[in-house]
């Protein structure tokens, strides 16, 4: 209900600049953050927005901990609003080609960078010790809500569904944000999910998220999370599957009986790559031609899991293998947009039977 409804309004970032709003029904919005509070910077590659969202209050858990003695309700209070406001930012995340995050605590030091200074009076500056925060002054004022702010600004431009995750703008951050035709479907479909879907849905989009946050350090990593993510859709895609294979030896897990089988000598299997096969083949695309490229990047995970190959430039620079860095590249970009593409297809299928039955 309204009375039990508590506004909130935060400074988040992109790695595109965000220029126009969205908003879903009265979940939450996301719009640019007045010109007034934007700092000037020609090469940056945070671009600051704000987001609008709600709690219903009885749905925060108290907590009875001793070390938060005389704060458990605020403590609650915080905790339940952070954990929805991460959650929001790692499904816009999912739903779209783009990286929208907020900063952490972590501290270090740090050397500002001004493009406008001379070599002489960059030579005379010193670092100094602090962390990520971007504060101009005034901007604290207009994140005080009460209910959703109007926005007097255009809604973000759509693009047709099937063309949107093929697109070529991810990583280039001088083209503002662009969103699926079908981001309010998206967004209906997860307001629909059972306490079972939301776990498996949760789980998916916080590895496609961390493989996003690491996937320019730690790309061999990266991969593993993206591939991860699939893995745990597909687990629960095919969970009543699971329960009909039988065993021969229950110790050394030969098969008698699966719902898979080879189709050479058409004997019954069961294994992790002909399942993620068929729930790529399922959610992603219905393409014959596309079983031999499932294949080799599902290959490539096995080389990295289990073999230790990492992906160039995770243990060593070799400037040499431009061509390899380069294809190893495309094919990170690719596994991550497979990932997001087969989630959100998953998520609108479900959501359609649900209104169906």
């Amino acid at each position: 209900m309204a009375e039990n409804r508590k506004y909130y309004s935060n400074l988040i970032f992109c790695n595109s600049p965000v220029k126009q709003k969205y908003k879903f029904g009265d979940l939450f919005q996301i719009y640019p953050l007045p010109d007034e509070f934007q700092i000037k910077y020609d090469k940056q590659t945070h671009f600051p927005l704000i987001i609008e969202y709600h709690i219903n209050l009885t749905e925060v858990k108290p907590i009875k901990s001793k070390i938060f003695d005389g704060m458990e309700k605020w403590v609650a209070e915080a905790t339940f609003q952070n954990n929805w406001l991460n959650l929001l930012i790692k499904i816009l995340s999912a739903f779209t080609n783009h990286y929208f995050f907020i900063y952490d605590t972590e501290q270090g030091w740090y050397l500002p960078l001004n493009s406008n200074l001379q070599e002489e009076e960059i030579n005379k500056l010193s670092s100094s010790w602090g962390y990520k925060y971007y504060y101009i002054d005034g901007v604290n004022k207009i994140l005080q809500i009460n209910s959703f702010s109007k926005i007097a600004c255009d809604d973000i431009k759509q693009i047709t569904h099937n063309e949107y995750y093929l697109r070529s703008e991810i990583d280039q951050t001088d083209l503002e944000i662009k969103i699926s035709n079908l981001t309010d479907l998206m967004f209906h479909s997860f307001t629909t999910l059972n306490s079972e879907e939301r776990k498996c849905f949760d789980a998916a989009v916080t590895l496609i998220y961390n493989g996003q946050q690491i996937r320019n350090k730690m790309r061999s990593l990266a991969y593993l999370s993206f591939i991860s993510s699939i893995e745990t859709m597909m687990s629960y895609e095919f969970k009543d599957k699971q329960e009909s294979v039988e065993f021969k030896c229950k110790s050394c897990k030969l098969i008698s009986k699966s719902p898979f089988e080879c189709k050479e000598c058409r004997n019954p299997i069961w294994g992790i790559s002909q399942q993620f096969k068929a729930y790529l083949m399922k959610y992603l695309t219905s393409d014959p031609n596309a079983n031999s490229i499932i294949s080799k990047i599902y290959g490539i995970r096995s080389k990295i899991a289990h073999s230790g190959q990492l992906l160039l430039g995770d243990s060593f620079i070799e400037w040499d293998k431009d061509d390899q860095r380069n294809k190893e590249s495309d094919a990170l970009i690719s596994v991550m947009q497979y990932s997001k593409m087969s989630l959100v297809n998953w998520l609108m299928t479900n959501g359609k039977n649900k209104s169906s039955s």
